[in-house]
């Protein structure tokens, strides 16, 4: 005559046994790493937000330097104009690159853009012409 041990959820007490260490095993054995694995899971999502957040930082400062490198060619193109409107005989002076007298137009040659350039961005940077 054969043992009859009793069932438990249609299995034997010795696969219950069985089951049970194998789930104990598998959480200690398996845990760790799967455990490991989330915290590095959530360190990455750390990381791609500090990366996210820098990378949002920098377009930002290149957005604002760009603003202001458009600010200041604009600054610089309505003080050309505004010499021109205000003080024409300065404004020959420069394109002329010299002095010229009193009345005189600049005939022939190459303007001085880069001279009328020059003074624009001192006016619009707010330096004096020394130096």
């Amino acid at each position: 005559m054969a043992i009859r041990l009793p069932k438990i959820g249609g299995m034997g007490l010795l696969g219950a046994a069985g089951a049970v260490g194998a789930a104990q095993w598998a959480a200690s054995e398996l845990g760790g790493p799967l455990a490991m694995g989330a915290k590095d899971m959530l360190r990455g999502d750390e990381k791609a937000r500090t990366t996210g957040a820098a990378l949002m930082e920098v377009q930002a400062q290149q957005q604002a330097e760009e603003m202001k490198r458009q600010q200041l060619a604009f600054l610089v193109e309505s003080n050309q104009r505004r010499l021109a409107q205000w003080s024409p005989e300065l404004y020959n002076q420069v394109l002329a690159g010299r002095r010229l007298p009193r009345g005189a137009v600049m005939i022939g040659g190459v303007p001085r853009t880069d001279l009328l350039a020059q003074v624009a961005m001192r006016m619009a940077l707010g330096n004096g012409m020394e130096g």
